[in-house]
């Protein structure tokens, strides 16, 4: 089975830094391929190359060309999804590349929007019998253009039972074509090591009594930073913040300034005197992450938007994390409450505290940490996650 993954335009897979869809794509196209599958990744660089990694074939393409920029101011209107002309020619070309190469392509699966054109064209015009899927990673705005690329779909997954009912109902969608694949997380990658805890630990200066608290995501209003930082100022002094990610968005180049909101989280934590208990990392790189994750006691998620499947929950229960969250989008699939952490009600913040305090108990971070790990074991990581994908592709080759 020859298998096309197409990630965005926005970051590489696997990305330096943050991109939670481009990691997904990566790890999840990395199992695949383990399980024999041919496995093409079309992907963003600086040029066009194809070479082979982790065993499969990969295809970048660049955005920043003189075409490309002339078509991004050209299409500055349409927002973010305005790479879609340059994006849609260079990838079309790739996957008449890949036919002519490698043969018979039977499955492309696309990821994101900009991206997901570029397939439907390219099978109506050559007209193939390449099935088609799309996969949704957050919750689709009900618009004329989405449904038409949903009516062009043999299949269509949803990173969680949230994302499924909001394609089914948004886009008027058979509920029988729309499936549930949750997002994943490479548990030999992100999993937890004492020397890592120590390390990193005895690197800030912290101490065997010290709590530490971690937050991983932008720095936005919608994941909700104040909320564990209004927390963290009704705990005990021995309790400490970290704060990994940028201040904006992860593929934003050359950011000097820090954002508005950024701003005031940092006006909010002098006036209360919390600059000694908040660290901020900025970005972190990838390889680094599962360090930062094990010098932790406890990840903090409290998105005040409704999050569709957020890696972060993922990433620090593979650590043996519990994850404090807001019961909001697809959070309440990935945590089994009162086992492998607390889920508080949106916008409490008193919760959220007790929640933390509840956990200062390090008997009970350590058997909920346990019970988290098993629970990524047993279905969110990138091996059980690739296990269900290919079960639909096959079911999805075989429909003539």
């Amino acid at each position: 089975m020859r298998v096309v993954h197409i990630g965005t335009d926005r970051l590489p897979c696997p990305p330096e830094y943050g991109g939670a869809i481009e990691t997904y794509v990566y790890e999840v196209s990395k199992e695949l391929a383990r399980r024999g599958i041919d496995i093409h990744l079309i992907t963003l660089g600086e040029s066009y190359q194809t070479f082979t990694k982790d065993g499969m074939t990969l295809h970048t393409f660049p955005t920043e060309t003189l075409s490309g920029r002339f078509f991004f101011k050209a299409f500055s209107f349409i927002g973010p999804n305005r790479n879609v002309i340059v994006a849609s020619f260079a990838i079309s070309k790739i996957l008449q590349e890949i036919e002519k190469e490698y043969g018979m392509i039977d499955i492309i699966h696309a990821h994101y929007f900009t991206t997901g054109i570029a397939p439907i064209v390219w099978r109506t015009i050559r007209n193939r019998s390449t099935k088609l899927v799309f996969h949704w990673h957050n919750e689709p705005k009900p618009t004329t253009i989405n449904k038409m690329m949903m009516g062009a779909q043999d299949m269509i997954f949803a990173v969680s039972n949230y994302v499924k009912r909001a394609v089914i109902r948004n886009l008027d969608v058979n509920p029988s074509k729309v499936k549930t694949i949750y997002n994943c997380v490479n548990a030999d990658f992100f999993k937890y090591e004492s020397s890592w805890r120590e390390r990193i630990r005895n690197k800030f200066g912290l101490k065997e009594d010290h709590l530490v608290l971690l937050f991983v995501g932008r720095i936005v209003p919608e994941k909700g930073l104040l909320h564990a930082v209004r927390a963290l100022k009704e705990l005990e002094n021995n309790t400490k913040l970290f704060v990994v990610g940028p201040s904006g968005e992860f593929d934003q180049k050359g950011i000097s300034q820090r954002s508005e909101y950024h701003r005031s989280l940092i006006e909010f934590i002098r006036n209360y005197n919390l600059v000694e208990r908040v660290l901020f990392l900025g970005k972190v790189r990838r390889i680094d992450l599962p360090k930062i994750y094990c010098a932790s006691d406890i990840v903090v998620v409290p998105s005040i938007w409704e999050d569709p499947c957020p890696s972060v929950v993922l990433e620090g229960m593979a650590c043996q994390r519990p994850v404090i969250a807001y019961s909001t989008g697809g959070i309440p699939e990935l945590i089994n409450h009162g086992k492998t952490g607390y889920l508080i009600p949106k916008r409490s913040i008193p919760m959220l505290s007790m929640a933390i305090k509840t956990l200062s108990d390090e008997k009970l971070r350590l058997v909920m940490g346990k019970e988290a790990r098993k629970l990524i074991i047993e279905r969110f990581s990138s091996k059980k996650v690739a296990d269900i994908m290919l079960n639909f592709y096959q079911i999805l080759k075989k429909v003539v």
